[in-house]
């Protein structure tokens, strides 16, 4: 979900292929367009993301992506948890 968030157009609609690029950027070993379908499968059963047309998807909660860029966070840790600053 960071990295969705850190997406320009994490507010509006987003595309698959737009996040496993990013991922590619952001993480040090980024994910396939396999494994991101399999990602965004389990966010939208969870409720956290909805289909908005064929490719496009949308958070489901507006400002989201806002809230989860607000978050620290750690990619360098094994799975991107956020860091503890307290």
């Amino acid at each position: 979900m960071k990295v969705i968030a850190t997406l320009p157009s994490s507010d509006d609609e987003f595309t698959g292929q737009e996040i496993v690029a990013a991922a590619r950027q952001i993480l040090k070993k980024g994910f396939s367009a396999g494994l991101c379908n399999q990602m965004l499968l389990a966010l939208i059963e969870r409720g956290l993301i909805y289909r908005s047309r064929r490719v496009g998807y949308r958070f489901a909660v507006p400002l989201l992506a806002g809230f989860i860029n607000r978050q620290s966070w750690d990619p360098a840790s094994p799975r991107g948890r956020a860091s503890s600053s307290i």
